[in-house]
């Protein structure tokens, strides 16, 4: 089974801006 849509996801990090970069440019989710 495909994931088409995500509607909301909690993640608990350390780092916000490096966790952020890492999901955005590596794995290319979307704000």
């Amino acid at each position: 089974m495909q994931v088409k849509e995500l509607g909301h996801l909690v993640l608990y990090v350390r780092n916000l801006e490096r966790s952020r970069g890492f999901y955005r440019d590596v794995l290319g989710w979307k704000e």
